[in-house]
């Protein structure tokens, strides 16, 4: 299979021209793709970091890959794991399991990205917190300067809504 920026790469325009053709690719003394016939086209997807724009693609079956599977398991389900090792253990005896969860891998993939949208929460949270603490500060400054005023007010029979509303008329 190719994707849509290695269909452009190897000079076809339409996913049905190359379709069914025989592909092979050598460089040097290394035949990278001896041979091999395209049997579909996918759209560009990008696997790795996200400041990385996708590439041109080839995927293909090798010897190599043929123990690797990807299985998805419910996490709500305890003895998923457990199943997936004795299954495992009966097909493949001579080979051991060995496993990555796909959120750790992505995990390792965007930590910087994660990191810095843990930092941007904790900065956006300081400055709420200093800015809350200038408007507290400030309103307290206000009443001190106008105590006589709440005093004769609250003498008059004026109510603490109207008060408040009185102290703050000025910045609604």
């Amino acid at each position: 299979m190719v994707n849509r920026k290695g269909l452009k790469a190897l000079g076809y325009d339409s996913p049905e021209e190359i379709i069914g053709k025989t592909l092979r690719i050598e460089h040097e003394a290394v035949g990278y793709i001896p041979q091999g016939v395209v049997c579909g086209v996918t759209d560009d997807f990008n696997y790795t970091s996200m400041r990385e724009e996708s590439i041109p693609m080839i995927i293909m079956q090798r010897p190599l890959f043929l123990h690797n599977i990807m299985v998805r398991l419910n996490p709500d389900q305890p003895r998923a794991l457990e199943t997936f090792n004795n299954v495992w253990k009966e097909i493949f005896p001579d080979y051991p399991a060995r496993y990555a969860f796909i959120g750790d891998v992505y995990g390792q993939i965007f930590r910087n990205e994660l990191n810095a949208g843990k930092l941007v929460r904790i900065f956006s949270l300081l400055c709420l917190l200093i800015a809350n603490l200038g408007l507290i500060i400030y309103m307290a400054f206000i009443i001190k300067l106008r105590t006589k005023e709440i005093g004769i007010r609250k003498v008059n029979g004026a109510r603490s809504g109207e008060i408040i509303l009185g102290l703050n008329r000025s910045f609604i």
